[in-house]
């Protein structure tokens, strides 16, 4: 194989969309955990959503645990994924700025390593959707089909 046919089999991006779906699945668990966390943990969460300058706490943590669910729920079944990492990416902003930015990088010490990873995710899925096994998919071949006819 030459260098060149090498680079090209190197490079050639994946239209499997294995990747995407493997990656929504494993985030969308996280954030939901998250977002279950925070709706069955009201009081902690207000408690420190106070503690670190969120306010109106209360409100907020529903309104973060309700995101982080569905949000969560529409990366995993690939449906209105924009949407989902949209909001996903709002609550990972507030995390950054409230609790990771303050501590810098390091996610030993409570920084923003693991907040601006997962930005990172929700905005590949913001640019480029769900990908091919994806309800988003399906919709868009369905509604492409009916609007060539």
């Amino acid at each position: 194989m030459k260098i060149d046919q090498l680079l090209n089999h190197v490079l050639k991006p994946s239209n499997l969309g294995l990747t995407e779906l493997v990656i929504r699945v494993v985030v969308s668990f996280a954030m939901m955990y998250h977002g279950y966390g925070k709706l069955t943990g009201i009081e902690q969460y207000t408690a420190m959503f106070t503690k670190i300058g969120i306010e109106p706490a209360g409100f907020m943590v529903v309104l973060a645990g309700l995101s982080e669910m569905l949000g969560g729920l529409a990366l995993f079944l690939g449906c209105f994924t924009r949407f989902g990492a949209i909001s996903l990416s709002i609550c990972m902003i507030y995390a950054f700025i409230y609790l990771g930015l303050p501590k810098g990088y390091n996610i030993v010490k409570g920084g923003y390593e693991y907040q601006l990873a997962m930005m990172s995710v929700f905005l590949f899925f913001i640019v480029n959707g769900a990908g091919k096994y994806s309800l988003d998919n399906l919709f868009y071949k369905k509604r492409t089909a009916i609007s060539e006819q």
